[in-house]
């Protein structure tokens, strides 16, 4: 006889939710002003590169001669942050993308000097 017989079977299901996360478009050329304590220069952000909500590219600073490789990554509101280390200069914008234009904060670091400034950029 068997005794299980009459007992319910009784199997969990797996808990698992299937999220759609939609990011923001970041790929393009972003050409714009970084204004800093000491003048002002001109940014080029060229996003080569958007795989989920990772960024890569290049970028340019006219005070600077080299243009460097960054790297970054964008939110589903937006939020952007980047950054980049050539040589002994390093920089980094966190900031929002709305539209065609990011706003942010622009820090960089190169050598013994360092600062602070804003940002802003306008996709081509």
């Amino acid at each position: 006889m068997n005794r299980f017989k009459n007992r319910a079977w009784v199997e969990s299901l797996e808990n698992r939710q299937l999220l759609a996360v939609t990011l923001p478009n970041a790929l393009g050329d972003f050409v714009g002003t970084v204004v800093y304590p000491s003048g002002t220069a001109t940014i080029d952000l060229n996003v080569t590169k958007q795989k989920g909500a990772s960024l890569a590219g290049v970028a340019s600073l006219s005070i600077s001669t080299t243009p460097g490789a960054f790297h970054g990554s964008i939110n589903k509101r937006g939020i952007v942050h980047f950054s980049s280390h050539s040589g002994k200069f390093s920089a980094s914008i966190v900031g929002t993308l709305i539209g065609d234009t990011i706003d942010g904060i622009f820090k960089y670091h190169s050598g013994k000097s360092h600062g602070t400034g804003t940002v802003t950029a306008i996709r081509d």
